[in-house]
Parts: structure tokens; sequence; C-alpha cells
């Protein structure tokens, strides 16, 4: 599957835990790399706790503040993008069509001349738990720019992934 390189980058993640916390610094590290605009929105409504130290990406300095404002915030300053997050769990279809709701970014392109351009949406479900993963199942294609959907989850012992890629509208790989 090719992606367009001229185009801004959207990256939803829901769930910043044992997966998602430990992929943020990464993708962050990757949006800075592609050279265009970029927004990483990161959402989770859960709190740092002294059982997330062992295996999250926490310190223990962030204990009792929420794990998708310390992320955003650390990882964002870093790379120097805006941080981006929703200190609260997305639950339903209608928070999730909103958060990946493609937004429209003016981008120069001379001296002179700006362009109108879409932006590209990526949405990874980082979630162990079914509540929090049955928007992403349910959310039927309503965003044509909604390019792929990986959703990885993890408890201290078993987890698992689910990968499924939508274009243009289409199913090409069904979760």
């Amino acid at each position: 599957m090719r992606f367009p390189t001229d185009v801004p980058v959207k990256l939803v993640m829901l769930g910043t835990g044992g997966t998602g916390g430990h992929a943020a610094p990464h993708l962050y590290r990757m949006l800075h790399a592609l050279n265009r605009p970029a927004r990483f929105i990161l959402c989770d409504g859960d709190l740092v706790e002294a059982k997330n130290l062992i295996r999250q990406n926490f310190a223990p300095a962030d204990l009792g503040q929420n794990k998708a404002r310390v992320l955003a915030e650390r990882y964002a300053s870093v790379f120097g993008m805006k941080a981006e997050y929703v200190p609260s769990f997305v639950e339903t279809r209608e928070e999730l069509m909103r958060l990946i709701r493609p937004g429209i970014w003016e981008i120069k392109e001379g001296p002179y001349l700006y362009k109108l351009k879409r932006e590209m949406v990526l949405l990874l479900g980082c979630v162990d738990n079914n509540k929090s993963r049955r928007p992403l199942a349910t959310r039927r294609s309503a965003s044509r720019k909604t390019w792929s959907i990986l959703t990885a989850g993890m408890r201290s012992s078993p987890g698992q992934v689910v990968c499924g890629v939508r274009r243009n509208g289409r199913t090409i790989f069904k979760p």
C-alpha cells in the first residue's frame, strides 16, 4: 500500500499504557522525520499508578497524572510538536468519528502560493479491553481518508493484535 508523501498526517492513538506508551516515542520520532505537517493525538482516561511503573513507559514522577497528557507533553516538546491529547476514554462511535475527522491544512508551495490539503488520518488502538475497542470495530469508515487501523493491547501477560486496512471506503485487508 502506498501513502501520498505530500499530504499532512494526523495520527490518533487510543490507549497509552503497555502498548501505546512504548509506541508513542517512536511514533513521534517518525512523524518528526516525515518532514511534513503532522499531528499526534493521544487518548486515554487512565491515571499512572505504581503498578504501571513495572512495564509501562512512566516514571515515579508521573504517578497520579493522566497517561495521555504525560506522554503527549513529554514527547511533543522533544520533537517540536504541539502536545495534543484527550484525557478520557474514547468509548463511543461519535467521539471516535469526531477525532478522526480529517482537518484541512494551508500548505505553502511557493513564495506566494498556498494550497489547501486534507490530512491523511491514521488510527491506532492500543487498548486492552473490549469496551474501548468497540468504537474501533463499529466505526464504518465515514472518513475516506482514514487509511488504516491497528489495535493491540496487553495486560500483565496476555495480549492481542488486530490489523485491517481500508482505502477509499473499501476494505483492502479485513481485520
